[in-house]
């Protein structure tokens, strides 16, 4: 065999590699959101965020990282994702902490409510976005269900027939792009749904930290004292739902104190905060476009006269938040003064915010 030969050869293989490798990411989705979200949180530059918040769906829908830089100066992403189990609070933690070094951890409790910390969803939400590594293997075998584990090794196996879902794949693909042409994600992953939701009578039903959310819990907070990690507190976001009962936060707070760390409800807060249970709500669940500008203000208020979470960064990194934000203001006034009318719709994606913002600028201009 020629040299030339021998060269076609590797040549065809390595262009098969490349198209598995492919087409393996671009059929990888489990729920769009998450990925497109998770995908801008590893577009943010290495130890460039200020704050990590790690949680559920209050997050990312009632939590805007470019608001908080505006109202206090720090950077901050938000790993959340829909109904965020506990199990996954030391998960994140650990890949966080590979390429960040925040001044400071947030993290919410909502996952420790949850009796199945198992369900396959929600841990996919997270391992089907994060790349293969050690420890990514090790949190799978701790967590997972054995029979279960080799989709999460190798995606492929899960996500190859999501090729009858092309129009998902094609939109969360350019999705990414978006990110990739901007440097980073603009809305870091927020989540906005142009309603309000009166307040109803509600209920209310005792929810306390279910047996395996106590077992998780209790597993990152060894591993937290283990290896003497001081910067963390754990949250409670607003809601209004019909578990806002105080004793089911009394066992889980007294877990987290035992520790010595803090816990605070900020719906304690509320009327502080000035949320209005009228308007300030999408559902029972989440703030609103409205709410969450206002409970961002108040949480970046609160963090920067609290704790010491502003940090030194790069003219690069600076001038990409700086960016960010201006962008991002304009689009979050769109989207309250949606929310004002109660349009209704939600947005996540890169584009629609964008191309809703030019929109909306227009029809404003062409009023004057």
């Amino acid at each position: 065999m020629t040299k030339k030969q021998t060269l076609k050869i590797v040549a065809f293989f390595m262009t098969i590699i490349l198209l598995v490798a492919f087409f393996a990411s671009f059929f990888n989705f489990n729920k769009k959101q998450e990925c497109v979200r998770m995908y801008g949180y590893y577009a943010e530059p290495d130890n460039s965020l200020d704050v990590a918040l790690i949680g559920s769906s209050e997050f990312y829908r009632g939590y805007i990282a470019p608001i908080a830089y505006d109202e206090s100066g720090f950077t901050s992403y938000a790993l959340t994702l829909a109904s965020m189990p506990a199990s996954l609070y030391l998960p994140i933690f650990k890949e966080v902490s590979k390429n960040q070094n925040p001044k400071m951890y947030v993290v919410e409790i909502n996952g420790v409510f949850y009796a199945d910390q198992h369900e396959d969803n929600r841990l996919r939400e997270w391992f089907d976005n994060v790349p293969l590594s050690k420890e990514k293997i090790k949190d799978i075998q701790d967590i997972v269900p054995e029979e279960d584990r080799s989709s999460y090794y190798f995606n492929f196996e899960k996500y190859h027939n999501n090729w009858y879902d092309i129009k998902t794949c094609v939109d969360v693909f350019s999705q990414k792009r978006i990110i990739d042409a901007d440097g980073y994600s603009c809305m870091k992953g927020f989540y906005a749904w142009f309603v309000k939701s009166p307040a109803k009578k509600l209920k209310m039903k005792s929810r306390p930290m279910s047996e395996q959310g106590e077992e998780y819990m209790t597993k990152f907070l060894d591993y937290l004292k283990d290896n003497n990690v001081e910067n963390i507190i754990f949250v409670r976001w607003p809601h209004r739902n019909k578990y806002e009962v105080k004793e089911n936060y009394e066992t889980v707070t007294k877990l987290i104190e035992s520790y010595g760390y803090s816990f605070i409800n900020f719906g304690d807060y509320s009327d502080e905060i000035g949320i209005d249970p009228k308007n300030d709500y999408s559902d029972d669940e989440h703030l609103n476009p409205i709410g969450a500008e206002k409970m961002t203000r108040y949480f970046a208020r609160y963090m920067s006269d609290n704790y010491d979470v502003k940090g030194e960064h790069s003219e690069k990194v600076t001038k990409e938040w700086d960016e960010c934000t201006q962008n991002a203001l304009k689009i979050i006034d769109m989207c309250i003064k949606k929310t004002e009318e109660n349009e209704g719709g939600i947005c996540w994606r890169e584009s629609s915010y964008k191309s809703l913002l030019k929109k909306w600028e227009k029809e404003n201009a062409e009023k004057k």
